[in-house]
């Protein structure tokens, strides 16, 4: 199922993990962005998920200059979501880490990232993940103008609030990007099988704990065309999963992943009520499923109309490139 560049069972008080399909373009950047933080006390652990393109020679060829990077390779695409949540797996079978960051392929972290993060989870035990203020940048790595991170997300005491704030958010779940605690991650099923899975992991982790953001600009996050948030919603379903799953419409999969995470938190009665209430109010919406099913480009079953597949085609979207699926 794998091949990878082996590594010795140890421990590791901070794993980085980087899932990457196809990434030839960006991930050396990327890698090294990580490479250079102040805070050098990690392990980046590297998942390719059976690119076909020169991801495993570059990534390999870091690997070997620097023993921090565990480079492991899929030999079958196993879709987006199962190779996100299998670096997290992975990094807690091999180094039972204290914290856990993401990294996408494409995104660059300022120097002062993880020390700055890691700080905070340090400093104040009921926080579950720490995640600096969003800065978005284009392909070339200019910051993009008129966008904003529009501040702290998860972060109040009750954490009803909390879920309702992660909930409403439609910024972007750009703060799936943090440090987490991992005692805390590993505690849920991470990914579900739906695009995108990141809002639904991220509300259950708001039921668990609080949320900080550092106020410093210091994650760089890569907007480009390639990327999976750039394609319409059927090929999103076949980057985030393989298989069946991925004719199941996302809002379906969604719904049952809120609902879960819901479940399976430590909430009285009267809080559990109150978040079902609050999924289902958000959920259950006409104007959603109408743009998953009515013909134009955002439609889940491939009915674009004629319009909106030129439109697709003058985008060059056509295509999933972001650690996902051919």
């Amino acid at each position: 199922m794998q091949r990878q560049v082996a590594r010795a069972r140890s421990s590791a008080p901070l794993v980085v993990g980087m899932p990457v399909y196809n990434g030839e373009r960006y991930v050396e950047a990327a890698i090294r962005s990580i490479l250079d933080q102040t805070h050098g006390d990690f392990v980046l652990l590297i998942s390719d998920n059976a690119s076909t393109d020169r991801t495993s020679e570059i990534c390999q060829d870091l690997a070997c200059r620097d023993r921090r990077i565990h480079y492991t390779a899929h030999v079958d695409n196993i879709g987006a979501n199962r190779n996100f949540n299998y670096v997290v797996r992975l990094a807690d079978d091999l180094y039972k880490p204290r914290w856990f960051k993401w990294a996408a392929h494409d995104d660059l972290c300022a120097p002062t990232n993880l020390e700055a993060c890691i700080d905070v989870l340090e400093q104040e035990p009921d926080v579950v993940l720490a995640y600096p203020v969003t800065v978005l940048i284009d392909e070339h790595g200019d910051e993009i103008p008129g966008t904003c991170d529009p501040g702290p997300k998860g972060t109040e005491s009750d954490r009803l609030a909390r879920f309702r704030d992660i909930l409403n958010d439609e910024f972007g779940v750009f703060y799936i990007f943090g440090v987490h605690r991992m005692s805390t991650l590993s505690s849920t099923t991470l990914f579900g099988s739906h695009w995108p899975p990141d809002k639904a992991l991220a509300s259950w982790l708001s039921l668990l704990g609080r949320f900080v953001q550092v106020p410093e600009p210091l994650f760089l996050r890569r907007t480009h065309l390639e990327q999976s948030s750039s394609l319409p919603l059927r090929a999103q379903a076949r980057w985030s999963s393989s298989g069946l799953s991925s004719l199941v419409p996302s809002p379906v999969w969604a719904t049952q992943a809120y609902l879960h995470g819901v479940r399976s938190a430590p909430l009285s009665a009267v809080e559990r009520r109150v978040a079902y209430w609050e999924v289902m109010r958000k959920y259950v919406d006409r104007r959603k499923w109408k743009r998953v099913l009515l013909p134009r480009r955002d439609n889940y079953l491939g009915w674009h109309g004629r319009a909106a597949s030129v439109a697709a085609v003058e985008l060059g979207v056509s295509h999933p490139s972001r650690n996902g699926t051919p």
